[in-house]
């Protein structure tokens, strides 16, 4: 299987799990833009998947 496949799903897991932590409604997205919470999102999953790319 290839790992990269992997490697997005499970980038969103830690996504999923501060969204539910911090109970992050859609009015505190619309609040600061849809473009730079998307940006942060994308710049989160780079982040972890270089981490995976270091540790693999």
């Amino acid at each position: 299987m290839n790992w990269r496949l992997v490697v997005i799903p499970v980038t969103l897991i830690p996504i999923f799990i501060i969204a539910i932590q911090f109970d992050i409604k859609i009015e505190d997205v619309l609040a600061i833009g849809f473009f730079p919470f998307a940006a942060a999102v994308v710049a989160m999953m780079i982040k972890l998947g270089l981490q995976g790319v270091k540790f693999a």
